[in-house]
């Protein structure tokens, strides 16, 4: 198991499986995304309260849970960079964070 995780964790395995996988993922995430929203902002009724000024939350609410598992993520990628000195695990904290 560890050979793997280590041939997958080498620069030219790992953008050689990412290559195959974006297209398909950024597909399918494309269409969950875009179904999520028809259904929040389309179909979603309004509340009593607060009329339709609540439905930022559809938007909002998963932006920052998106937001805040980035940042962890961050966090394990440098702790493991720091640790087991892993190029790959850096440059995933520096493409997670572009400043």
């Amino acid at each position: 198991m560890w050979k793997t995780l280590h041939q997958l964790a080498a620069p030219p395995r790992l953008y050689q499986i990412c290559g195959r996988l974006v297209p398909w993922l950024a597909a399918a995430g494309i269409i969950v995304l875009a179904t999520g929203w028809v259904r929040g902002f389309g179909f979603a009724p309004a509340d009593y309260q607060q009329g339709e000024g609540y439905r930022i939350m559809y938007l909002h609410v998963p932006a920052a849970i998106w937001s805040m598992g980035i940042y962890a993520a961050m966090a394990v990628a440098a702790f493991t960079g720091l640790v087991w000195q892993m190029k790959m695990a850096s440059l995933a904290v520096a493409a997670m964070a572009p400043v």
